[in-house]
């Protein structure tokens, strides 16, 4: 947490540095190699270098975890969109009263600052309230210059937390099983399954999978390439639409769907996955997987 910290406050510091000279060094740092843009070959490297040349002006509205979901119910049906609870422009106002037990709470301009909540009459408010304050004030696109994070309006939206449910409706309490559909102007290539407490509770399973639910043996540090196989879902070919459409004309897009008791759910639109800088294990799959995205119009 110290040493979090003491990155945040360097990057806060580095926040003039200019995109390009600044993500070479971001680069060096998380990949331990130097960052090659012109051209860009690898996967990771051609994140990067969107990050620079593609300003689409609709990116910001899709990265924002509030605006999405108009732009969700409009593209596909409101049936797709993860209800929204409560939204506030400050930490102060967050009103646990209005709430009902279980929750997830989160900021609409950044990744990874959601809390889940299973028992509000567990939630120590004051703690609540302070994390997400500095959330909120937080500068996110600083920090791995995603671009599509640029000038959102950083707010807190609380969201019904989903559950899986057995065949009757009822929550089983289990973890929801997570798809993530990299799509390459709107041709899905990769899909990404988290599988939290998959075989054992305690630990979050990852496997890779083609357009066609063939394993990929790719795996990233710290969690090599899973060779078992999951069941395809019976709900695969209506994500894969889903995904198509969403990505279409768009080089690099990650569609990620939740599946709640039969039902789908988008839960966002993600531009550059980990920021690029995910290695991924064996390191030739930074290659292949460059292979799909194609930068050449920018």
């Amino acid at each position: 947490m110290i040493f979090k910290g003491a990155l945040l406050k360097i990057m806060d510091l580095l926040a003039i540095v200019p995109d390009e000279p600044y993500l070479k060094l971001m680069y060096f740092f998380r990949m331990g190699k130097p960052l090659h843009l012109n051209p860009p070959v690898k996967y990771s490297e051609k994140i990067q270098y969107l990050k620079i040349h593609d300003h689409n002006p609709a990116y910001p509205m899709m990265s924002d975890k509030y605006e999405v979901k108009k732009y969700i119910a409009e593209k596909a049906g409101e049936q797709y969109v993860v209800p929204t609870l409560a939204i506030w422009d400050r930490a102060e106002d967050i009103d646990l009263d209005v709430l009902p037990d279980t929750f997830i709470i989160k900021c609409t301009h950044d990744s990874g600052s959601y809390t889940v909540i299973k028992d509000k009459s567990t939630v120590d408010r004051a703690a609540l309230v302070k994390k997400f304050d500095a959330a909120v004030r937080r500068n996110f696109y600083n920090s791995k210059r995603e671009w599509s994070y640029h000038g959102i309006k950083g707010r807190i939206i609380v969201e019904e937390l989903l559950l899986s449910r057995d065949e009757q409706g009822n929550p089983t309490g289990e973890p929801i099983p997570e798809y993530k559909f990299f799509c390459f102007n709107g041709v899905p290539k990769l899909i990404l399954t988290i599988s939290r407490g998959y075989k054992d509770e305690n630990t979050t399973y990852r496997h890779f999978y083609d357009e066609n639910w063939n394993l990929v043996p790719v795996g990233i540090v710290g969690q090599p390439p899973r060779l078992d196989a999951q069941e395809k879902p019976a709900q695969f070919e209506e994500m894969l639409e889903l995904a198509k459409l969403f990505s279409k004309d768009i080089p690099s897009l990650r569609v990620d769907f939740y599946l709640v008791g039969g039902r789908v759910y988008i839960g966002e639109l993600t531009f550059y996955h980990q920021g690029g800088f995910e290695p991924f294990v064996p390191p030739k799959y930074d290659e292949i997987f460059g292979e799909y995205l194609d930068v050449s119009g920018y």
